[in-house]
């Protein structure tokens, strides 16, 4: 009702421009022809003349939006069209019947009412056409934008069911590599085994206690990529050295949850644990016009798997980019210099919600 009401405000201005349009043209007009009419007079009656468009255009809308010709329903919709024709011109012949007596603007003398009428129809026919062809747009423009917010709902819905689907996609493969590791170690150095098991406990109490969230301020990223390296440094000791630098600010910028885990297992596990000497891991982040820069590179030439996906890991967070940010988020791989590997990770600035 309350929409009703306001589109009614509405197309009541809308004909009440109309008719200050047209008064500036009818006004002349009448004085010439009966100078003894008021302008006061004039302007009402011209005013109530084009107001009845304002009930015809609501009723029009109403009855167009239930009954529109439109593919399988053209005979309804015919029928409504000329319905609403018939009451335009009735109601524009009444409106001039009763006003011409107390202003006699359109007639010397009100003739009777089936000349009026006749007359309504020949003058206003066209307009009531537009009245309803523009009602049909009203309708199909509703019906649009409704069709698009259905869309736009399915569509963020079926986004939020793949970030889910790929987030149970990496926590097994993480967890799969993580206890890999472990077994290697345990024969051998059932302390350091351990040690491995507490920090891989940290780091997932850590991820599940946000595992519903796909963005995550990047100060709490950060803390879940130290207990995965501190699980890699008990594994691979001093053959892994690592440098995290991280521009003012930028821990406040939210992050895909688990996104710098996957890189630094890639560098560790396809490139620094197959060197003998081992080798460096330096992981720069910081913010350029807008976008979220996250800058990994490693000992170790880049590998044709890496070149293609990266694996499970890195395509992972390739697919949540293109999922999260469309074209805005990028993963690119590539070699540095020194015959390292270079891995860029770039999306759009998301500042944290303060509480």
């Amino acid at each position: 009702m309350g929409r009703l009401l306001g589109l009614f405000l509405l197309l009541t201005l809308w004909w009440s421009a109309v008719a200050g349009v047209y008064a500036e043209a009818l006004l002349p007009m009448a004085r010439r022809t009966q100078p003894e009419l008021e302008v006061g007079a004039v302007l009402l009656a011209n005013w109530l003349g084009w107001l009845v468009w304002a009930p015809v255009s609501l009723l029009c809308i109403v009855a167009v939006s239930r009954h529109p010709m439109e593919r399988g329903r053209i005979g309804p919709g015919l029928l409504t069209a000329c319905a609403c024709l018939a009451i335009a011109i009735v109601a524009r012949a009444v409106s001039v019947a009763v006003t011409n007596d107390i202003v006699p603007l359109w007639y010397d003398s009100t003739p009777g009412f089936l000349a009026v009428l006749r007359d309504s129809a020949r003058n206003n026919f066209l307009l009531a056409g537009l009245v309803v062809g523009a009602a049909h747009a009203v309708h199909y423009a509703r019906a649009h934008a409704e069709s698009r917010g259905r869309i736009a709902q399915l569509e963020s819905g079926l986004a939020q069911a793949r970030l889910d689907a790929l987030s149970a996609q990496l926590n097994p493969h993480f967890l799969f590599n993580a206890l890999n590791t472990i077994a290697e170690t345990v024969h051998h150095d059932p302390e350091v085994a351990d040690a491995m098991i507490v920090s891989l406990s940290s780091l997932l109490r850590q991820s599940l206690d946000r595992s519903g969230e796909h963005l995550i301020p990047l100060r709490d990223e950060l803390q879940l990529l130290e207990h995965y390296l501190t699980l890699q440094r008990l594994r691979l000791g001093r053959r892994l050295s690592t440098e995290i630098t991280v521009a003012d600010g930028c821990g406040d910028l939210l992050a895909p949850r688990l996104l710098l885990q996957p890189l630094a297992e890639n560098a560790i596990v396809h490139g620094i644990s197959r060197r003998l000497a081992g080798g460096r891991m330096d992981l720069e982040i910081d913010e350029l016009a807008g976008q979220l820069r996250i800058r990994l590179t490693s000992d170790g030439a880049l590998t044709a798997s890496a070149d293609k996906s990266g694996g499970i890991g890195l395509e992972n967070v390739r697919q949540r980019l293109a999922t999260l940010f469309g074209d805005d988020g990028r993963l690119q791989i590539g070699t540095a210099e020194g015959d390292r590997t270079q891995v860029l990770v770039t999306h759009p600035s998301i500042r944290e919600t303060p509480a």
